[in-house]
């Protein structure tokens, strides 16, 4: 039976990585949180990334033969932090699981981007998420898994409380008419970790739809298919370009857990 930790189950991801894996004979789950702690979950602790002491001491006592971070929190703490946790995992030869994103292709919005593509990053969180993608790499070779998504949509996410709440209020809702786009839910990103850990797969991993769409379009459709009109709209037009990922390693994915864009917003609206 193989160990796994997941740092900070208590968010989105990391809820719903331990949903998937949990009855998953072949895991032992371990889990971290800051704030909130989970609900029914055994093996859980509280942890502080600035306690570097303790991660060190809980990875010794644990021994897990895989660590999945969905962490999120000032940029500093956290490339320090994951520097430790990775130097650890070194020693004891175990993997790192790490979650990124798209922003680290945000300099040029050009087209979607390939786990083979070289990242370059604008933005502040961009630029901190490839630093901590090649300090993990760099130590952890192999042992090393990036997992980067697009934008996370989920049916009990905050992204999707304001979408509803706007809605309700009739208040503004911005979109970018001139911006191409894709997401990804919750739920297909811990599928296809799941898949990847157990079949052990290694590398880069964008997990993703497998189309894109233009932003507005893909507003206007969820809000109408929520029940509402899509008519109290910020449009912002200097936003343009092409803010996507794209998988050129499908072929290592079991086809049956492929979503598009329409497919995430079926699922936002199931049970609405």
């Amino acid at each position: 039976m193989e160990k796994v930790l997941v740092l900070g189950a208590s968010g989105l991801i990391g809820k719903a990585i331990v949903n998937e894996l949990k009855y998953k004979k072949e895991y032992l789950i371990y889990t971290t949180y800051y704030h909130n702690k989970p609900k029914k979950t055994d093996n859980c602790y509280k942890m502080d990334v600035n306690n570097l002491n303790y991660i060190v001491t809980l990875l010794d006592d644990i021994k897990p033969h895989i660590v999945i971070s969905c962490l999120r929190g000032d940029f500093k703490k956290q490339l320090t932090f994951h520097t430790t946790v990775a130097k650890q995992l070194k020693k004891s030869k175990g993997k790192l699981y790490y979650c990124s994103t798209a922003n680290v292709f945000d300099d040029s919005l050009t087209k979607p981007y390939t786990e083979y593509d070289r990242v370059k990053a604008k933005s502040e969180y961009g630029r901190f998420k490839i630093e901590c993608e090649k300090v993990i790499m760099d130590i952890l070779g192999d042992d090393a898994l990036i997992l980067r998504f697009p934008q996370v949509m989920s049916k009990n996410g905050g992204r999707m409380d304001q979408i509803v709440k706007a809605l309700k209020n009739n208040e503004k809702i911005k979109v970018f008419p001139n911006l191409i786009f894709n997401t990804v839910t919750d739920i297909i990103i811990a599928k296809k970790l799941s898949y990847i850990i157990t079949n052990k797969l290694k590398g880069i991993f964008h997990i993703t739809a497998s189309d894109t769409i233009n932003h507005s379009a893909f507003y206007k459709e969820l809000a109408e298919r929520l029940g509402y009109k899509y008519d109290n709209i910020e449009e912002d037009m200097n936003v343009a370009g092409c803010f996507a990922l794209h998988s050129v390693r499908e072929d290592d994915y079991n086809p049956r857990i492929e979503i598009t864009n329409t497919q995430v917003i079926d699922y936002l609206c199931e049970n609405f």
